[in-house]
């Protein structure tokens, strides 16, 4: 079976985790050692960016089941296609 799908998706997850740990990281780095709060305020705003792209991804994709609605929607991907000729393997034929 092909499992690309669930890889991919697995992977992106991974991704954004480690994206939203790193901007933690950096938003307490850059809170504790800059002179101002404005790199850690940036730094934050980057992060919120990170943990709204999150509930998005896991909420916007159905990529496990397709809805009934997309396949309504298009009526000539799913319809079976008409089968032209026959096929006979040469090796079968009994020439005798």
């Amino acid at each position: 079976p092909d499992l690309g799908g669930v890889f991919f998706v697995k992977m992106m997850e991974q991704a954004m985790v480690a994206n939203i740990i790193y901007g933690i990281l950096m938003t307490g780095v850059l809170l504790q050692r800059s002179a101002s709060y404005g790199p850690g305020i940036i730094s934050a705003g980057a992060l919120v960016f990170a943990l709204i792209s999150n509930a998005q991804f896991h909420n916007a994709f159905h990529w496990e089941k397709l809805p009934f609605e997309e396949l309504v929607k298009d009526e000539t991907k799913y319809k079976h296609k008409a089968e032209a000729g026959l096929y006979v393997q040469p090796e079968m034929i009994d020439t005798h």
